[in-house]
Formats: structure tokens, sequence, C-alpha cells
């Protein structure tokens, strides 16, 4: 794993099961996995936007690069860095954004948004 794809994603996912105040055992947890990709709100989970949904990776672009256009556009997390448009931020930056203003994301479910990611070969 590149800087850049470590400085995007370490510790981005709060599998909110496992968490107070749930504090699930970890098969209920799986089970609340399941549930949770089953869910009106599963939308939540993806990191591109897509049908009118704003994915995680998306919502690190506008804060990396301080543009909210960025929450509906194309963007890609490569080894050297997160694009959009003609700018890149570079795994410095994505530190930083990460540390300041995009700390993570609480989702009911850890293996849907990590599967998303295997699929567009990110991790």
């Amino acid at each position: 794993m590149t800087d850049a794809i470590r400085a995007a994603l370490s510790a981005l996912i709060d599998h909110a099961p496992l968490f107070p105040p749930a504090s699930l055992s970890v098969p209920d947890a799986i089970a609340e996995d399941r549930r949770a990709r089953a869910d009106e709100h599963a939308w939540l989970h993806h990191p591109l936007a897509a049908e009118g949904r704003h994915g995680f990776l998306n919502v690190l672009a506008a804060c990396a690069f301080e543009d909210g256009a960025a929450l509906e556009e194309d963007v890609e997390l490569a080894a050297n860095g997160l694009r959009w448009r003609d700018r890149e931020a570079g795994a410095d930056e994505l530190d930083r954004v990460r540390r300041e203003q995009f700390v993570a994301v609480g989702s009911c479910s850890f293996f849907e948004p990590v599967a998303d990611l295997q699929e567009l070969e990110i991790l």
C-alpha cells in the first residue's frame, strides 16, 4: 500500500456495531453487517458518488480541494494521490485532511466499503 492510499484510508471506516454504544460480539456484528447491506441507507457505504449519493472518497476530495463540486464528480485514488479534475492531493495533504477535517466514516457495514475498494483495485 502506498503512502497516499494509506493516508487516505487508514482507520477511515468505523464499524459501528463493534463500538459503543453498540459493542456487539463479533458474530452479532457480522449479522448486523449483513442486515445493513440490505438497508435503505446502504448507499452511504460506497467510496464513489453515483445515482445521487456522495461517496466517501468524494467527501475526502471535497475536503482536500475545498470544493463541493467534488462531491458529485469523478475522483480517483491512485498510488500517488487523490485526483479530481486536474488537481491532485498527495500523501501529506491527505494525511492533513484526515487529521483536521475528515477523520472517519461511521458505517454499519465494514465489509461493503472494503469490497468496493477491492473491486476498484485500491486495496
